[in-house]
């Protein structure tokens, strides 16, 4: 940014911290000809502190908070008042096929048969085997395990027994999220769901569609045999893209959906080199959201314009040393992103408070943590009892107040003054 000495007080030279970068700046090009620039006096902190002063006087700014409280504090008036609030249940997608590979792996070990396989395992831990040089595209946008769809099925079970609905239903545009917000909402196929028999054979076509046959014995066992073979299968779906199609929903989903499903991609998974972190172009997931699941009437609709998001993937690699910043950074966007939906055409009337949206967040292991990490506004100290950077288990749910406080009378030339001076 500047090529000041090493000994000049970097305050001086760094950019987006107010007044005393642009002093910096214009005492450096004074003395940028001078074989040994001078050290800041007291004047210089002086000058810098007084124009600080003058733009806080001049331009104060209200600066807003954004909280999330465990729901049972806020209701116990544990909370801050809030210019704006709503009641988040956060639930983390059920079982993928990705969770399943990695998990089979790492118990067995198998990354020890190959020295390429040890290393790739030192350098990315579990999840080398979900690599694009390990398993090709298999786990591209992974789709839920038949053990997925049914732990997603407990938690509607769960969510039904509990008599709770909501008034918007948000998502990661991920097909794991989309198909785990179907099996687990009962808004999103509001006449129930049904088990399919076992013996009943599957035809899962290119599009994600499933038929049934209860024809005779040949034609049975003709798609038993195209059912048994799709079980091993990849299908083309978007030029030199494979994806696997081998689970299936081992439940029918009756309509209608009562409310549609809001995405974004400020609520996908963290990023990193795995395949399974990247998604389906939008027109794909149009296609094969609910992929492999029976829907007997017309299934919920999809609503990517809220967010704006893209046809193709646009998210950049966000693993690395600054993973936790920017997952911090992204966790509060979307915080303040949900803050700004429309409630439904009838207004808000589903939550613990009159008035009070009550959302269904369908999203990943990684954000969910940097959202309760980030945005974590526990009043008892107990951050670990009460599962603040607890990890959430596949189709787990939990219920959060998430609150914009009253604007603070901080301002940021205030907040310049009290890091540097």
């Amino acid at each position: 940014m500047s090529d000041a000495p090493a000994s000049w007080p970097p305050c001086f030279f760094t950019a987006g911290h107010g007044t005393a970068p642009v002093i910096g700046g214009v005492t450096h090009q004074l003395y940028r000809g001078a074989s040994q620039p001078p050290q800041p006096t007291v004047a210089a902190y002086a000058l810098a502190a007084l124009l600080a002063a003058v733009l806080a006087a001049a331009w104060p700014m209200r600066v807003p908070t954004v909280l999330l409280l465990p729901l049972k504090e806020a209701e116990a008036g544990i909370s801050p008042q809030c210019t704006r609030s709503m009641e988040l249940h956060l639930i983390r997608h059920a079982q993928g096929t990705h969770n399943l590979a990695e998990e089979d792996a790492h118990a067995s070990g198998s990354h020890r048969a190959h020295q390429e396989h040890t290393h790739l395992f030192e350098e990315h831990g579990k999840a080398w085997v979900l690599l694009e040089k390990v398993s090709g595209r298999t786990h591209w946008d992974a789709p839920l395990t038949d053990e997925g769809w049914r732990q997603a099925v407990r938690l509607r079970r769960e969510i039904e027994t509990s008599d709770q609905s909501f008034d918007l239903v948000v998502a990661s545009p991920m097909r794991r999220t989309l198909q785990t917000a179907l099996a687990a909402l009962p808004q999103l196929s509001s006449g129930g769901v049904r088990a399919l028999p076992p013996a009943q054979p599957h035809n899962r076509s290119s599009d994600g569609s499933v038929g049934s046959s209860d024809t005779d014995a040949p034609a049975a066992a003709a798609a038993t045999e195209a059912a048994a073979t799709m079980a091993g299968a990849t299908v083309d779906v978007f030029g030199a893209m494979r994806i696997d199609h081998s689970a299936g929903a081992p439940y029918a989903f009756d309509g209608p959906a009562t409310v549609p499903i809001i995405v974004s991609d400020l609520l996908r998974e963290r990023v990193g080199h795995c395949t399974c972190d990247r998604r389906l172009p939008v027109s794909e997931l149009r296609r094969l959201g609910f992929g492999g699941a029976e829907i007997a009437a017309e299934p919920p609709h999809i609503d990517f314009d809220q967010s704006q998001v893209e046809e193709h993937d646009p998210m950049p690699v966000e693993a690395g040393h600054s993973e936790g910043h920017v997952m911090a950074e992204r966790a509060t966007r979307a915080a303040l992103w949900l803050l700004t939906l429309q409630p439904p055409p009838g207004g808000c009337a589903l939550g613990s408070v009159a008035g009070r949206c009550r959302v269904a967040v369908v999203s990943h292991q990684h954000l969910l943590l940097a959202m309760t990490s980030a945005l974590g506004g526990a009043t008892t100290g107990t951050t670990d009892a009460g599962g603040w950077h607890r990890r959430f288990s596949n189709a787990e749910r939990r219920a959060y107040l998430l609150c914009e406080a009253a604007p603070n009378t901080a301002s940021p030339w205030r907040t310049w003054l009290k890091s540097y001076l």
